[in-house]
Formats: structure tokens, sequence, C-alpha cells
């Protein structure tokens, strides 16, 4: 049995994820069902390729259950995404508006996978990512659920927008989870 890359499986998911990011808060298209669900099976493969190296390996590069945690995050992003795309095929209001949120999104999973391809590399304290940066972008995210939920109580945005910007909430949420995740990988790791 040849051995795996635990780094390459885990930089190759947060790529997948960043993806699938792009294409759930992007614009609306009509191949994004399709284009999840590719993302979906290949993490889904790389993830039990991964699983199954883990049982068998002796002395992985870090601790089992940090690979499989941060693998395990990434890919709850992308069924978040996945979560929203299916809605959107339905009605998606938010595709077609500028979406503070969204673009926040995209940002905050640019950086968990920034920091997943600092996994191998990371040795000192110094190196950590930018924690505060990274708080101010999941507050400045929060800030702009809630000034969209204002607009949708209020009567701006129509009832029906309520469930894509709950979806929306969720994928933030998952995005900063995974990232508190690496960076308790990165802190076992120096």
């Amino acid at each position: 049995m040849a051995k795996l890359n635990y780094f390459d499986s885990l930089e190759h998911l947060a790529l997948l994820s960043t993806r699938a990011v792009f294409i759930a808060c992007g614009t609306q298209k009509l191949s994004a069902q399709g284009e999840i669900a590719s993302i979906r099976h290949s993490a889904d493969r790389i993830l039990c390729e991964l699983e199954s190296f883990l049982f068998s390996d002796f002395m992985p590069p870090l601790e089992r259950a940090s690979i499989c945690s941060g693998a395990h995050g990434i890919l709850r992003i992308i069924e978040r995404c996945n979560d929203i795309v299916s809605y959107r095929s339905n009605k998606n209001f938010f595709a077609e508006k500028r979406n503070r949120e969204a673009e926040l999104c995209i940002r905050l999973s640019e950086l968990v996978e920034e920091n997943t391809m600092r996994l191998r590399h990371i040795k000192r304290p110094e190196e950590l990512p930018d924690l505060v940066g990274f708080r101010k972008l999941v507050n400045d995210a929060r800030t702009a659920h809630s000034n969209m939920q204002k607009k949708l109580n209020s009567g701006i945005y129509p009832r029906s927008a309520q469930h894509s910007l709950c979806l929306l909430g969720k994928l933030r949420c998952e995005l900063a989870r995974t990232f508190d995740e690496l960076v308790e990988v990165m802190l076992k790791n120096i």
C-alpha cells in the first residue's frame, strides 16, 4: 500500500471547498447543482481514501483526530454549499442582489484554504494565521447578516428570502468553525 500524503489530501479538499463556496455564493448558474455534485463526489472519495490510510498508517504527520476534524470540517462547508445551491434551484432572492455576507463568505473560504496550505509548514507560534483579521471578517459577515435580516423583517425583502438568508448564515458559521479547527490543529503541531 502506497503512503498517502495527508497534507495533499487536506489541501485538495480545501481547494474543492473554496470552489464550492464560489459556486454557492456567486450568481445563479444552471450548472451549479451539477458542479456541486461533482465537488461532493470528489471530496467524499478523498475523505474515504484519507480515513482508510489513517486506519493503517503507523505514524501520520499529525494526530489522527486532527486530520479527521480538518477533513470533516471542510466537507461540512461543501455540504452547506450544496444546501444553498439545492434551495437556489427553486428560488434564491440573494443571487440577484449584491450580498455582502456572500462576498465575505467567499473571502472566509479563501482564508480557510490558505491556512490549510500552511499546515504542512507551520512550526512556530509566529507562523499562526491572523486570528484577529479572520474574526473581524466573521463579525463583518455577521453584521451583514443582521442588516439583511432587518430588511427582511421590515418588508424591504420578501419573506420568501428568509430560507436563503438562513442557509448563508449556516455557511458562515461552518467556515468559522472549520477555521477554528484548523487553528487548533496548528496549535497542537507547533
